[in-house]
Formats: structure tokens, C-alpha cells, sequence
């Protein structure tokens, strides 16, 4: 199913690292503070400026703690609940009430935000709140076809694996940016193999795991007995003098390969499940309804009077198993798309919400609501002992798609595809 990677890139030509923090209820002790701290966790985790009243538009931040981030209805007050990971919540009120978080050997220290709950305001500590949603550090592939020699023959199966190592790392900066290359395609020597593996953090012991999500069937190669081959990126200059970073760093898979494998990881054990239960996604549309208004007020109270925005609104479910997924595509005075998905059990419960929006790299895929054969939509159980995924709903063009679960205890996968422009 290499049309995977294939409709990647179309709509990319049309068209952030996993925090796994966790707030522990057994291990945290909450303490106040009588003066003004400053904050030790910033990266992702703060918010980027006290709110503004004057600002029209709501503020949305995101929870990042693990376990779902604790409500209370004051600050130091009674537990009411929690957010989900990833949950977006609107933040109402930046208090001047401090607090200090002893969570095993780590401190967390800085202020109290109210958050919008229904018609109510709860209060959370900012330490588990962020810009943007966090993703898994998981690396998952693609699996792609290369024909090396530009011939339309003697095509070979690959892993680019490019991004396995930190671009941060003292690997990248070590390389010679001096030596050029003439071929396209070729194995690289030793010295690098053993450098781009160990600033990958690959060991000898780990395999290269490629997974047919269609069937389950999943092939498992010691990364010993592959080759890591040196494939130039289609953006590279035509002169014929390449130098390092002109080229793709990949995994060859072996010539008797005769299956069409869609994504891959690396692992010393096998993680994908072989009973998929894969399952192209048809789209039906969707009156509103007042349990429906409800579920989406309740997880997204910033929404207001979209439902009935027509034609700048229009509401879409599908369903997988024992889940409903429902997507509430919204047209701004922009002319921008957001879409609002959520994801809800067959007793009624949210198990999962999400936000896609439509911006300068980032295109929504229009819903499949015609055969489901030519669906670029799928749900289905990726991880062996994981809640399934869903892929499709977005294309990047400088970026990489995601695979968002259906429950909301994993943090969602970007994949690492490698684009580079």
C-alpha cells in the first residue's frame, strides 16, 4: 500500500517532539508560594504571555499532562476533574497566585489558570499547559519504493530513516561538508554507518520492523544485515556534485522483499499488532442534534454558534468499531478550514478530541464521502496493547502527517517522513 507515501506527497504539493509529563495525584504535593517565582519548566509547557482582555478571539492552550490534567475549582482547591492530554482548553483568567510542584526529584513552579468549563471557570497550575498539543517521540516510517538507477526497473524497497538522529547532535556537525559525491545511490562506508547509527540511538540489537497495515503482516530485519544506503533527495541540485546533506540516509530492505509494506519502526522487539482490524473511513453527513451540540460545547466551550453557521459549517461522522468519530469542518472569516474531531464510545463517553486547522503548510484533506476505495482515510490498531488510529484527515507540505489515537492516554504520532524542501 505504497500509495500511503505516494498521497502524502500529492497533497503536500498541493497543499513536535513527545513531552511525557504527568501529573501523579500519589507523588505531587501542591504547596502555596507568598511571592512571585519564576518558572523552570518553559520549552512547550508554558503559556506564552499572560492573557489580554482586550483580545477578541478566545486564548486555546492545550493539557499536557499524561494521566489528564487535574481541575480544581480554586487555586489549592478540590480536585472536580480532569483534562485529557492533548484537550484544548481556553484559558479565561491568568491569576497572580504562585505555586511550587514537587514531582520526585523535579520542581515545577509558576501561576494558576483559569480555564473555561462549561459556564463555569476551574483552575489549573500552568506547568502541564501548553501552545501547542505534544507528541509521541515514537518514530514510525514509511516504507517507499526506489528506483535507483532511474530506469523504471530493478525498484528497491526502503526505509529513509534520515531523521533517526537528533539534528542537534555533534553526528551532524562532524560530517565533511567538503566531500562531494558523483553517484546517487550508493552504500554508505563504514565510518558513517557506525556515526549515523549510534546518534540515532540504533544499536546492534535493534531490528527494522515493516508492517502491511491492509493484512498485519509484519517482517522484522536485524539492522546488522541491512544496508544503509546514501539516496539523494529529489531537491538536491542537478549538477552531479552531492554532498552530505544532499542525500537521504536509508534502510535497504532486502531483494526477495515481495510484499508492499506501508510504515516501519525500529525496535529490538516487534510492536505492531498483526490482527489490524484495518478499515477505510466513508463519511456520512450529520444533522445536529442537541446531544451532539452538548458533547461538542462541552469539549470544545469556545465554539459558540458554529453549528448553526451554515454553509460555513458542515458535520460529518464515521465509525470504527465501537467508536463514532464525529468532525465539525468550520470555514473563518479567513476562508481558513478547522476541524473540530471527536471521538466517542458506544456508551456515550469522549475518548478523544482533537483540532486540525488549515494554515501556510498545512492542508485538510477533504472528507471521503464517496466509495471507499479511494479513501486516503483509515482507521485501524497500529501498536500491539494501543487503542487504534486514524490517518488522513491533514497533509503538510513542510511538515509530516499524523496518526491521532482514539483513545486519549497516548500522546498522538507525527510521522517521520523527511521532508525536506
Amino acid at each position: 500500500m505504497k500509495n500511503l507515501y505516494v498521497t502524502f506527497i500529492t497533497f503536500s504539493l498541493l497543499a513536535s517532539v513527545g513531552c511525557n509529563q504527568k501529573e501523579r495525584s500519589n507523588s505531587i504535593e501542591i504547596k502555596e508560594s507568598k511571592e512571585a517565582i519564576k518558572q523552570v519548566n518553559v520549552n512547550s509547557t508554558t503559556i506564552s504571555k499572560p492573557i489580554d482582555s482586550t483580545e477578541n478571539k478566545p486564548v486555546i492552550r492545550y493539557a499536557t499532562a499524561q494521566s489528564g490534567l487535574n481541575y480544581r475549582e480554586k487555586p489549592y482547591g478540590k480536585v472536580l476533574g480532569k483534562f485529557f492530554l492533548n484537550e484544548a482548553i481556553e484559558v479565561v483568567e491568568y491569576t497572580n497566585k504562585y505555586y511550587e510542584i514537587a514531582d520526585d526529584d523535579q520542581i515545577y513552579e509558576g501561576t494558576w489558570l483559569g480555564i473555561k468549563k462549561q459556564k463555569d471557570t476551574v483552575y489549573v497550575v500552568d506547568a502541564f499547559v501548553s501552545d501547542s498539543p505534544v507528541y509521541s517521540d515514537r518514530k514510525v516510517y514509511y516504507v517507499t519504493s526506489i528506483d535507483p538507477y532511474g530506469k523504471d526497473e530493478n525498484y528497491k524497497d526502503n526505509v529513509n530513516i534520515s531523521e533517526a538522529p537528533n539534528y542537534n547532535s555533534n553526528f551532524y556537525s562532524a560530517l565533511d561538508e567538503e566531500k562531494t559525491y558523483s553517484k546517487k545511490y550508493f552504500e554508505w562506508d563504514k565510518a558513517y554507518r557506525d556515526n549515523f547509527l549510534k546518534a540515532g540511538g540504533i544499536t546492534k540489537y535493534d531490528q527494522l520492523h515493516v508492517t502491511k497495515i491492509t493484512t498485519g503482516q509484519v517482517a522484522s530485519y536485524p539492522i546488522k544485515d541491512l544496508k544503509l544506503i546514501a539516496n539523494v533527495n529529489v531537491y538536491a541540485s542537478g549538477s552531479g556534485e552531492y554532498n552530505v546533506y544532499d542525500f537521504e540516509t536509508c534502510l535497504e530492505l532486502p531483494e526477495n522483499t515481495n510484499t508492499d509494506f506501508d510504515f516501519a519502526t525500529l525496535a529490538i522487539d516487534n510492536p505492531f499488532e498483526t490482527a489490524t482490524d484495518f478499515k477505510y473511513l466513508k463519511w456520512y453527513p450529520y444533522e445536529e442534534t442537541e446531544s451532539l451540540r452538548h458533547l461538542y460545547t462541552k469539549r470544545f466551550p469556545y465554539l459558540k454558534s458554529e453549528f448553526s453557521n451554515e454553509p460555513k459549517t458542515k458535520l460529518f461522522y464515521t465509525s470504527y468499531n465501537n467508536y463514532t468519530i464525529y468532525s465539525l469542518d468550520h470555514v473563518n472569516k479567513y476562508n481558513l478550514l478547522t476541524r473540530y474531531v471527536i471521538v466517542v464510545k458506544e456508551n456515550g463517553e469522549i475518548t478523544n478530541s482533537f483540532i486540525e486547522q488549515e494554515g501556510e503548510s498545512t492542508g485538510l484533506i477533504p472528507l471521503n464521502t464517496d466509495y471507499l476505495e479511494s479513501s486516503s482515510q483509515f482507521a485501524m490498531k497500529l501498536f500491539k496493547n494501543e487503542p487504534p488510529l486514524i490517518y488522513g484527515l491533514s497533509s503538510e507540505s513542510f511538515g509530516c502527517p499524523k496518526l491521532y489515537y482514539l483513545e486519549s492516554n497516548y500522546p498522538n504520532i507525527i510521522l517521520s517522513c523527511d521532508n525536506r524542501h
